[in-house]
């Protein structure tokens, strides 16, 4: 699709349009109209049409377009999710499942939409894309992974992204018929983004010598490709609701905690079964004194006093967003930030630090900084699970217990630059646009470790039974 025309004052998509590189022409491949526009969009014989608002299905289908509606959440102009009218338990998983929803307003509102995709008729209301063709068939990005061996014809939700332009888009897909989806399909949004999908690959590899311990619970790599230059790759879909959504939904708090613990128990069990000898995390001490040491106010030989650590698989970004818990299974997803010889404990800090304050009800800024000061100063209820699961990591995987502090205090420094280091990868194909990265909570929690007298490299509250 080369050229387009934008109809009725929609400036947003005219804007999105010409960001993606797509022309304005009077004989457009593509119209985009409001649905009292659909005549004139109509007009325009473009191959394709998108109309938002309802009202528009039918005149297309009288002009000989094969239509599909979809329901744009939050919003059609910067949507999240695209969910397909015609394939209601497709999108029912999506609303009831697969979104991270934390807040209550916003599950009863999936629970409502969900409830309402039964019914033929969707109220005029609702935020409805019209997207018409003049012959049937998939999304392009989708119709060229059957080479990967997707359907040719399967059921699909669209997630075009969230936060940044580097963020990838995300294609759940379902086998036909099915109420459940089996593959995912990842894609860029700009082209020759491929640092994610190679990263990605190198994980896989990273879990593949690990063994069954890592296997068990992360998804499996089916295969990779581009298009037009966008990267994308599949991977068998991981069902169930997300860590986070299950956190706050009306499950009892002890099944919640249950959950947390089983992930906890095997981040220890991973850590012994892939531990390295010491020289392998030489190179990871090395990045870590010449690139994160010197950042932070903090001795100059915090890494070389750490002492004979050992080097384990680390995921690097393990909060409730990036597991999906299903009965008494779960499984890890998104590793394209994993070390093969990374620190020990850090996973297991970062999941609790996140899982806790979700079941704590810590929602603000604010609230977070406190919960995570007064979480590892042993003042919380939760400070037990996070002290008994600290002492169970040292213990089976060989780590010296006066390492702990200072293994702590590189972590929070590490994560503390995360949304550093994303802004300037930003940059790179998006100049002036600030990454969204957990709205720098991270950072904040890092210079909270290092001001507070009880936390910092000597922190040993851990010890605390």
């Amino acid at each position: 699709m080369r050229t387009a025309v934008v109809l009725g004052g929609l400036e947003e998509w005219r804007e999105e349009l010409a960001e993606a590189g797509v022309g304005e022409s009077e004989s457009p491949d593509l119209a985009v109209a409001p649905a009292g526009d659909v005549g004139a969009a109509i007009a325009t014989n473009a191959a394709a049409i998108l109309v938002e608002g309802n009202g528009a299905a039918g005149p297309l289908r009288a002009a000989g377009y094969v239509v599909r509606r979809f329901l744009a959440l939050p919003d059609p102009t910067s949507p999240e999710l695209l969910l397909p009218l015609d394939e209601p338990r497709a999108s029912r998983y999506a609303l009831t499942e697969w979104i991270a929803a934390s807040r209550r307003w916003k599950r009863l509102r999936n629970s409502a939409l969900a409830a309402l995709l039964r019914i033929p008729r969707l109220p005029v209301r609702l935020p409805v894309v019209t997207v018409a063709a003049r012959r049937p068939g998939q999304p392009r990005l989708l119709a060229h992974a059957v080479e990967l061996g997707l359907p040719a014809d399967p059921a699909w939700v669209l997630a075009p992204a969230q936060g940044d332009r580097l963020s990838r888009g995300v294609f759940l897909v379902f086998p036909p018929g099915r109420p459940r989806p089996s593959w995912v399909l990842k894609f860029a949004r700009v082209a020759g983004w491929s640092d994610p999908f190679e990263r990605d690959e190198e994980a896989y590899r990273f879990i593949a010598a690990a063994g069954e311990t890592a296997a068990r619970h992360a998804p499996r790599p089916v295969g990779r490709t581009s298009l037009d230059g966008l990267e994308m790759s599949v991977e068998t879909a991981a069902v169930g609701p997300r860590l986070i959504a299950y956190l706050h939904s009306s499950a009892p708090r002890r099944s919640k905690e249950g959950a947390v613990d089983r992930i906890a128990s095997w981040l220890v069990e991973l850590g012994r079964d892939t531990a390295a000898p010491g020289p392998a995390l030489e190179p990871e001490l090395e990045r870590l004194e010449r690139g994160v040491v010197p950042r932070w106010p903090v001795p100059g030989d915090l890494v070389r006093e750490l002492g004979p650590v050992p080097a384990v698989l680390q995921h690097n970004d393990l909060g409730t967003w990036n597991v999906v818990v299903g009965g008494d299974d779960f499984t890890v997803l998104d590793w394209e930030d994993a070390r093969r010889h990374g620190l020990p404990l850090w996973d297991l800090w970062y999941l609790l630090m996140d899982a806790t304050a979700h079941l704590d009800g810590a929602g603000t800024l604010h609230e977070r900084e406190e919960h995570f000061v007064r979480l590892f100063r042993g003042e919380l209820p939760a400070s037990a699970r996070l002290f008994h699961w600290t002492r169970t990591a040292v213990r089976e995987q060989g780590v010296p217990e006066e390492s702990v502090g200072r293994l702590a205090t590189l972590c929070w420094m590490q994560h503390g630059l995360s949304s550093e280091a994303r802004s300037a990868s930003v940059k790179v194909f998006d100049p002036g646009t600030e990454p969204v990265f957990w709205l720098g909570l991270l950072e904040r929690l890092a210079r909270r470790w290092l001001e507070h007298p009880e936390l910092g490299p000597h922190w040993d509250r851990w010890r605390d039974a």
